[in-house]
């Protein structure tokens, strides 16, 4: 069962206790609907690739967009649909989502090895877990909270794991003017470039997107519906449910 799948089982149990709340800080799609409200032709290039066989670089691209927090609580998963193209095989990847306060300084962050995103399986939905682990280079910001109301950036990117081609997929809901922008360096000093039949041909190194890559954010809780779709509930959740209905039991039959 994949995370997606677990989380809207999780959110039908709870549904039927009469208990599911939403628990999104940001939201431009619905990582748990029946039918994607994603887009499948729409994206932002992400890793690193290059088209020429004799290409002495490779473009490494990135993509990121600022957005406003819904409401306030620490952001513990985000949710992005990626679809994996190609690798170069035996190469690991390791994909990286990390948000950014007004100042630059970050807030959580969280990784996702390519081999739970498999080559070639089409788009689909993936969970992160996020935490507040940061590396060289990053300044952590004071507060481990999304506050409602402020804007973030959320920045995506493969770690590693270069000559490979994924796509962020769009939520369909349009930028706006300089919000998402689309990141291209290579790995060499320089600027981006393609080799096509003319010629080189470069590219500037940040483009703006005319549309938000799709992502949501979510508390502890994850992401639960209030009008939940029907699902069958892991073993776990279910014995949890079960207990607390066996709890509930027994204390209606000492009020008795």
């Amino acid at each position: 069962m994949n995370p997606i799948t677990r989380i809207a089982a999780a959110a039908a149990l709870l549904g039927s206790l009469g208990a599911a709340q939403a628990g999104a800080l940001y939201a431009n799609f619905n990582p748990t609907t029946a039918t994607p409200d994603y887009s499948s032709t729409e994206y932002a290039d992400i890793s690193g690739y290059c088209n020429g066989f004799f290409c002495t670089f490779i473009n490494t691209f990135s993509a990121s967009f600022t957005f406003t927090a819904e409401a306030t609580g620490r952001a513990a998963y985000a949710y992005l649909p990626l679809d994996a193209l190609a690798s170069v095989t035996g190469m690991e990847r390791f994909y990286r989502i990390s948000l950014f306060d007004g100042d630059g300084k970050l807030v959580v962050q969280g990784g996702l090895l390519g081999r739970h995103v498999p080559l070639a399986g089409g788009p689909a939905i993936y969970e992160f877990e996020l935490n507040r682990d940061y590396e060289s280079g990053q300044v952590l910001a004071d507060e481990d909270e999304l506050i409602a109301g402020q804007t973030y950036t959320a920045y995506f990117h493969q770690r590693f794991g270069s000559m490979s081609q994924t796509h962020w997929m769009s939520s369909g809901d349009a930028a706006a003017s300089g919000q998402a922008t689309s990141h291209c360096r290579p790995n060499i000093p320089g600027s981006c470039a393609w080799a096509t039949a003319n010629g080189w041909s470069g590219i500037a190194a940040n483009t703006s997107l005319d549309f938000l890559p799709a992502l949501a954010l979510t508390d502890g809780q994850g992401w639960t519906n209030a009008e939940p779709t029907q699902g069958v509930p892991e073993p776990g959740s279910l014995a949890l449910a079960a207990l607390g209905l066996a709890a509930a039991m027994r204390v209606r039959r000492r009020a008795r």
